[in-house]
C-alpha cells in the first residue's frame, strides 16, 4: 500500500505543469491553443498571463497558481479558484461568478487590481510591497480572511461591500489611502487595525 501511495504522489507532482496565456487576443480559458504548452491548465498547473488579453472563465476553473506578467481581465463566468496570485502588471476581475484565491496575494511595484464581481481572499491575505504604491479599486464585493499589509502610497478605492474578517491589517509609515463612497460598505470583524502615522 504505501508503494502504491509512493507513485500516486510521484505522479501527481510529474503531473504539475506551467501554462502561459501568450497570445494578445481575448479568449476562453478552456481553449487549449491560448496556452503554452498547448493544453488547458489544471488543478495541479500553475498559470502565467503573458500576454496583455481579456480571459473568460467558460467552466468551473482550478489552478496553483496566477501570475500576471502583463494587464489582464479575468471574466469569471463560473468560479475560478486558484492559490497564489502575483501581480505585476494591472489585473481586472469582472463577471457574474466569483474568484477565490486560497493563497496569498501579491502586488509588484505600482499594480493594480479592479474588482468588479466577487473575490474571496482565505487565509493568504493581501500582501503590498512596502514601495509598492499599488491600488485597489473595489466595484463589487472583496472579503479578505487573513492579513492585509499595504506598501507605502497605496489606495484602497471601496466603491462597494469590502469585508475583513479577523484580519490584520497594517503597513509602513506613510500614506495609506482609503476612498469609501457614500454607498459602500467597509466593515472589519475581529482582528487589529494598525494604521501607522509619522
Amino acid at each position: 500500500m504505501k508503494k502504491l501511495i509512493t507513485l500516486l504522489l510521484l505522479f501527481n507532482t510529474a503531473c504539475a505543469a506551467s501554462f502561459s496565456w501568450v497570445t494578445n487576443t481575448n479568449g476562453n480559458w478552456s481553449n487549449p491553443s491560448n496556452w503554452l504548452p498547448n493544453g488547458a491548465p489544471g488543478a495541479n498547473d500553475d498559470v502565467i498571463i503573458m500576454s496583455s488579453a481579456t480571459l473568460t472563465v467558460d467552466m468551473i476553473i482550478k489552478c496553483k497558481s496566477i501570475t500576471i506578467v502583463s494587464a489582464a481581465t479575468i471574466i469569471c463566468n463560473y468560479q475560478l479558484t486558484t492559490g497564489n496570485l502575483t501581480i505585476d502588471q494591472n489585473l481586472t476581475f469582472s463577471g457574474p461568478q466569483m474568484a477565490v484565491i486560497n493563497g496569498a496575494a501579491t502586488f509588484g511595484y505600482n499594480c493594480s487590481l479592479t474588482v468588479n464581481n466577487k473575490v474571496n481572499f482565505n487565509g493568504g491575505g493581501i500582501v503590498m510591497g512596502g514601495d509598492s504604491a499599488g491600488t485597489i479599486t473595489n466595484n463589487g464585493t472583496i472579503l479578505v480572511t487573513g492579513n492585509f499589509t499595504y506598501g507605502y502610497q497605496s489606495q484602497l478605492i471601496n466603491n462597494g461591500m469590502l469585508h475583513f474578517i479577523n484580519a490584520q491589517i497594517n503597513g509602513p509609515v506613510g500614506s495609506f489611502i482609503v476612498k469609501n463612497s457614500a454607498t459602500a460598505s467597509l466593515t472589519v470583524t475581529g482582528g487589529t487595525v494598525d494604521v501607522q502615522t509619522q
